[in-house]
């Protein structure tokens, strides 16, 4: 790995720190307009192409005609005999 992407690596961590570090604290505090401000506001600016939510840009494809249309068995679920 070259000193270069060990360099955007720790770059990246850093920010991700940052964004833990604030959300932390915004909870602790209760300060719900940051909270509202981090998850609603995009990040990228407008006309960037990731500043649409991801799902505006996923296809939905319909099931796989295979599968079975019945609910899937739940082994762990409690049995209501």
């Amino acid at each position: 790995m070259s000193i270069v992407c060990v360099l955007i690596l720790w770059e990246i961590f850093g920010r991700f720190n940052e964004d833990i570090s604030l959300l932390t604290k915004a909870i602790r505090n209760g300060d719900g307009k940051a909270l509202f401000a981090r998850f609603v506001r995009p990040r990228h600016p407008p006309g960037h192409r990731g500043s649409r939510p991801r799902f505006a840009r996923t296809r939905l494809r319909p099931p796989a005609p295979d599968l079975p249309h019945a609910p899937l068995p739940q082994p762990y679920a409690a049995d209501e005999d």
